[in-house]
């Protein structure tokens, strides 16, 4: 499991931790969903440490303590604090961050390196060979219920209350036919 496509989701102030850990409690139940969000919050922690301790002149410029870390009440990450204001939530987590990463240096640092990273990618081989793509079985390994995850996050990130007129499930139903 890449436990930075759950820190990136950590890192838009649009979610919270309690969205992961319900994520990944649905696609892997109780147990094994609750230690996993519990090492995606470890990671999360881990990484901030080693980006404070990179960074400490950024932390002692902004007049916060370097120790400054969104907690809620729960002890979870709390990157949106009091929330994104309505003008806020259409625009993207990036430019939400270029505008409060005064309030936490560190963090607007590690989001701007994490969300940078392409959700998806393609294989330089299967981008630029004459042969086409090449499947190996990790790269075909995904569960339905992975590409079923897969799908509705690209139609939640694409979502703008307008309907294309495309419906991904009848596609996929016709394909499998």
């Amino acid at each position: 499991m890449n436990k930075l496509i759950y820190i990136a989701a950590i890192l838009d102030p649009r979610t919270k931790m309690i969205v992961v850990e319900l994520t990944l409690t649905d696609l892997y139940g109780k147990d094994i969903g609750t230690k996993l969000s519990n090492d995606v919050k470890e990671a999360a922690y881990s990484l901030f440490d080693e980006y404070r301790s990179k960074y400490p002149s950024v932390a002692h410029q902004s007049g916060k303590s370097v120790d400054d870390m969104p907690i809620d009440s729960n002890g979870d990450l709390d990157i949106g604090g009091e929330g994104m204001s309505v003008e806020e939530e259409s625009s993207d987590a990036l430019t939400w961050w270029s505008r409060n990463g005064h309030r936490y240096p560190i963090l607007s640092r590690m989001a701007r390196d994490i969300l940078a990273i392409p959700l998806s990618t393609v294989a330089s081989e299967s981008a630029f060979s004459a042969g086409g793509r090449h499947l190996d079985p990790f790269r075909s390994s995904l569960t339905p219920k992975m590409v079923q995850a897969l799908i509705c996050t690209q139609d939640w990130l694409h979502a703008k209350g307008v309907s294309s007129g495309f419906d991904v499930e009848e596609n996929v139903r016709l394909r499998g036919s």
